[in-house]
């Protein structure tokens, strides 16, 4: 895959409406696993990343990534991580502390970023013959 530059944009709390943006920062790797990435500032800036699947799943896949999927790998990466449900495929939204530096960031979202890939993989060889108990 070719690299991706994500915009960080900052989200207004009460609006929603993004108002500027914040830094564009340069993915190596699974950036087209990025579904929407925005930061908020409530005192403390915090970076909000969509992360989603690299393919449409089937209908029964959907359930099972999630069954299967395990949050708790993200370690001390991320403050948070929440499942988005009401999208066509899967997506979770994980935040963190906004780093200062250009590099702080790029290299904070790769780790994530890889971290995510890791466990999509290890997701979709766990649901592999998982079909007919979902269906």
């Amino acid at each position: 895959m070719e690299p991706v530059v994500l915009m960080l944009m900052e989200k207004e709390k009460d609006t929603g409406y993004l108002m500027g943006e914040i830094g564009s920062y340069r993915i190596a790797e699974g950036g087209e696993l990025v579904e929407k990435i925005y930061l908020t500032d409530n005192g403390e800036k915090k970076v909000h990343l969509q992360l989603t699947t690299a393919q449409d799943l089937e209908d029964w896949e959907y359930n099972a990534v999630y069954d299967y999927y395990d949050v708790e790998v993200y370690g001390d990466l991320i403050q948070s991580i929440e499942e988005i449900e009401e999208t066509h495929n899967p997506v979770w939204e994980v935040t963190f502390p906004f780093r200062d530096t250009q590099e702080g960031m790029e290299e904070h979202l790769q780790k994530i970023i890889a971290v995510h890939m890791r466990e999509l993989k290890s997701t979709y060889e766990g649901i592999q013959n998982k079909r007919e108990e979902y269906l």
